[in-house]
């Protein structure tokens, strides 16, 4: 991937997509949800010049979940990852440009497992979209995650974006998604927040 790896544009390609697609009948069915977000997700892969690996579940017992590192998704650069050639065994060894976890969970003890996974991840741009239920829980999200990873010193050294997509489970139904996702970026120490472009939704 020659373009410059951003968590903005991936944030706006991210909404713009999350508008095409058919919203899940049941949105508060873990599964369903998880499958619509993940639809948006592997667009963004695509209109980035990426492929991406998608965990999946486990069709049978045995089955590859094809989930890497216990991440819900990482993209390749295309053009490097079609170069090299490991055969149906083995995928080409090259360093992903993002990884990206979903996490439904409000608890924030799973939300920073989710993380520091991430900051476990050698890439460009690492993407966490997650949610909260109320809204002082929004309010003080930004701070207690920011705490997280200044305790645990997980962007020390490391020059790799962090973007966190926060839905807002407080709203109505009938709201735009720019109105119901907030993001951030991890910008001089500390979890900033990232106004949506105008007609991004």
């Amino acid at each position: 991937m020659k373009q410059q790896v951003d968590g903005r544009l991936w944030a706006e390609s991210f909404l713009g997509l999350l508008n095409e697609l058919k919203y899940p009948r049941d949105p508060w069915k873990d599964a369903e949800w998880t499958e619509f977000v993940g639809k948006a997700v592997a667009g963004v892969a695509e209109r980035m010049g990426c492929y991406s690996r998608m965990r999946r579940k486990r069709a049978a017992k045995g089955d590859d979940s094809g989930e890497y590192f216990n991440i819900d998704a990482i993209f390749f650069d295309l053009k490097s990852y079609d170069r090299l050639e490991f055969g149906k065994d083995y995928d080409p060894f090259v360093l992903p440009q993002m990884a990206v976890e979903l996490e439904n969970s409000y608890n924030l003890g799973k939300i920073s497992y989710c993380l520091w996974k991430l900051f476990c991840i050698r890439s460009p741009l690492r993407v966490l979209i997650c949610y909260q239920k109320s809204k002082s829980g929004l309010r003080i999200f930004p701070k207690r995650l920011s705490a997280v990873i200044k305790k645990g010193r997980l962007a020390e050294g490391d020059s790799g974006q962090l973007l966190v997509i926060v839905g807002d489970d407080t709203v109505g139904e009938d709201v735009s998604w720019d109105e119901y996702y907030s993001a951030f970026e991890w910008r001089n120490g500390s979890l900033q927040r990232v106004h949506w472009k105008q007609g991004s939704s």
